[in-house]
């Protein structure tokens, strides 16, 4: 109750401490004791302190080391930036020592636009072992290491880079929640992090919601997933648009590893649309690697109309491996199901297209593609110069295949384990080089040799 106490005194001082100008800091060897945080020789001990220090501050380096019991509780902060793994002299940011925050019990930093705009950066920082507290408030559940939310037509632009996450729980999204509500706008952009161990009921690592809203923009890159779990669904990344007022949720996905997330459904990347939407998502040399759920290991969409509004979801995967996943109930690599409206039993309200071009989808238990469709909706799997085991349709559904489909093993150095390609491997040269993204995974330019090769990795010889 005290902790709770502290968080709450600090908002209506935050609500004002960031008109944009000044730079406070932070230390484990500074002192909140009559500082106003502004001088790089006199650091704050809190970021809750430094936040609510000076009516002028827009940004809080952090030194690296460890913060314990801190909550910080900003109201419409404006642009504000939160960079960690700092020198002790504030002039230098080393990411291998990151700036550590953890709050058992209590959630690190909390950050509502109401109404307002602005720009949120956070980079350099660790939030480890950090959970939110159960209320009556859904939304206040989510994030156990950070939330973000966007209500009454906010506009927000999220950025976190060179961010770990790990071992925060939550109800739903146990490290991270970004929330756009009533009429808001929401960009969020995560690059070169990790984010492990997380968990909660719903979403183990992030969640990504757009409730009554413009759906979010959102773009992840470089980021490894890991070891997250969901006791329901969404083991690692759940993104979700409800009832939007305009547009479609925007999610590209560049380089990211889904690798040992659990959940019962959607254990990797689960996209869900419900009570009618849209969702465009874009995947390129992205694995997913031995995550695990009842049904839908690897990739889950899931469109669910309303009895007004349909619901729909386009894929575009590209050069991206899906292997060694495991879904006892079906769909281990791919599992796209589109669900009719009981309200509009007659109308193709619902429909779930992936486009899939240059892509390994192999060696996963529980069939490497399932794609489903309930009567008067569509649930269509196209495919082109792509390695695929096991694939089923259930019809109305249907799989449509292009040029150069293969079904033979891909020949990775280790199945399970290493997905980088032997040179006897079928995958080499047999991709369409006008769609392949100009790197492979790990930034190696393609092609390397004669053509490019099917898949996230691009052969060396």
């Amino acid at each position: 109750m005290h902790r709770i106490a502290l968080a709450a005194a600090f908002v209506l001082a935050a609500q004002s401490a960031f008109a944009g100008g000044n730079t406070a800091f932070v230390s484990t060897l500074g002192t909140d004791q009559s500082n106003d945080c502004l001088s790089s020789s006199n650091p704050c001990a809190t970021i809750s302190h430094a936040a609510a220090g000076s009516p002028s501050t827009d940004t809080i380096r952090i030194a690296s080391g460890t913060y314990q019991g801190d909550s910080t509780v900003l109201l419409d902060p404006g642009n504000i930036s939160i960079l960690g793994s700092y020198d002790q002299t504030f002039t230098t940011q080393d990411y291998s020592q990151p700036s550590v925050l953890t709050s058992k019990g209590i959630r690190p930093l909390t950050v509502t636009y109401d109404g307002g705009g602005g720009n949120l950066t956070i980079r350099g920082v660790s939030v480890v072992k950090s959970s939110s507290i159960p209320t009556a408030d859904p939304s206040t559940d989510s994030g156990g290491g950070i939330l973000v939310r966007a209500i009454n037509a906010a506009g927000v632009t999220v950025s976190l880079e060179n961010v770990i996450m790990e071992a925060n729980r939550a109800v739903s999204g146990g490290a991270l929640a970004v929330l756009a509500e009533g009429g808001a706008v929401v960009t969020l952009d995560i690059a070169n992090s990790r984010f492990s161990k997380n968990k909660a009921y719903s979403c183990g690592a992030v969640v990504i919601d757009g409730i009554d809203a413009v759906p979010p923009i959102v773009t992840i890159t470089k980021t490894l997933f890991e070891k997250n779990k969901a006791a329901e669904s969404g083991g690692a990344v759940c993104t979700s648009v409800t009832d939007p007022t305009s547009s479609a949720l925007r999610q590209r996905l560049d380089r990211v590893t889904f690798l040992k997330n659990k959940a019962t459904i959607g254990a990797g990347l689960f996209i869900f649309v419900i009570e009618g939407g849209e969702m465009d998502v874009e995947m390129f040399n992205s694995v997913f690697l031995k995550n695990k759920a009842f049904v839908g290991a690897a990739v889950t969409a899931l469109a669910l109309p309303s009895a007004t509004v349909g619901a729909d979801i386009e894929i575009d995967s590209v050069n991206n491996t899906i292997t060694a996943n495991k879904a006892k109930g079906g769909g281990g690599g791919l599992l796209l199901q589109s669900v009719a409206s009981v309200e509009l039993p007659v109308s193709t309200d619902a429909s779930v297209m992936m486009a899939s071009t240059n892509d390994i989808v192999f060696g996963n238990k529980g069939l490497d593609a399932l794609v489903g469709a309930e009567a008067g909706t569509v649930a269509i799997l196209g495919r082109d110069h792509s390695i695929y085991g096991d694939s089923v349709a259930e019809a109305p559904a249907t799989i449509v295949d292009g040029d150069g489909m293969q079904t033979a093993d891909p020949l990775f150095v280790k199945k399970g384990k290493d997905v980088h390609l032997l040179p006897a491997s079928p995958a080499i040269d047999a991709a369409a080089c006008a769609e392949a993204p100009p790197t492979d995974f790990e930034d190696q330019m393609r092609p390397a040799g004669s053509g490019c090769d099917i898949g996230a990795d691009e052969f060396v010889p």
